[in-house]
């Protein structure tokens, strides 16, 4: 049974992989999906001619696979620790949250964006699942929301530029989806491990002093820290 889980849980990984490398190479411009997928596998005497500059560059075919693995990897953490929760909903729930933040976080990685209509799409869902249930409730999740928005939006002021508008919403979005007070606890992770990962770059001398990095992978990381321990909480 277990052998089973483990294939069933590496298939829907796969697709949900093939899927989100898909999405945040289209999401951003205004081609079609045909489009994006010609230019994710390009065919021998490929048409179409240079991409432009406002698109997302081609990348090598080798370099595609070893996104799609890389996805596919963090795709199955996230179902598998989604699997930890205690009702069947719950299961789908977290999964379903945890893939939408690594597609947030592979487009802004790309991009350098938080796109609007990701987050926008995304909440009337989030609405309807904290009235159920399965998220804080609405006072909560609210109150998370603008608890993210008044500290992030704070800090982009102040910062002038350390942190951008998109930065903001998705911590709106991540105060709605943790809730009050437990949105405190993903900001901080957040903004910690993206603080030790602008240090190791610029150490490393991959970043300069005055370069921004794409905060939304970290932010996104803190967020999914906090789901599970709520789930392992009310296990």
């Amino acid at each position: 049974m277990a052998n089973l889980t483990l294939l069933f849980l590496s298939f829907i990984s796969l697709i949900a992989a093939l899927v989100i490398n898909l999405m945040a190479h289209y999401l951003p411009t205004t081609q079609n999906l045909s489009r994006a997928w010609q230019q994710m596998w390009p065919s021998h005497g490929d048409p179409m001619g240079p991409t432009p500059p406002s698109h997302p560059s081609r990348f090598p075919p080798t370099r595609w696979l070893l996104r799609i693995l890389a996805v596919w990897i963090a795709s199955f953490a996230v179902l598998w620790q989604a699997t930890s929760a205690d009702t069947l909903a719950q299961k789908l729930t977290l999964a379903g949250i945890g893939l939408y933040l690594l597609l947030i976080a592979l487009i802004d990685l790309d991009h350098h964006l938080v796109l609007n209509r990701v987050l926008v799409v995304s909440a009337p869902i989030l609405v309807g699942l904290s009235l159920v249930g399965l998220l804080p409730s609405l006072p909560m999740a609210l109150a998370g929301s603008l608890l993210g928005l008044v500290l992030f939006g704070l800090m982009a002021v102040i910062g002038r530029g350390a942190m951008g508008m998109g930065d903001v919403k998705l911590a709106v979005w991540i105060g709605f989806v943790t809730g009050y007070p437990q949105v405190l606890i993903a900001l901080l992770l957040g903004i910690i491990a993206g603080g030790v990962a602008a240090g190791v770059l610029l150490v490393t001398r991959r970043i300069h002093a005055k370069q921004s990095i794409a905060y939304a992978p970290y932010l996104a990381l803190g967020a999914w820290l906090v789901l599970m321990q709520q789930a392992h909480t009310l296990s």
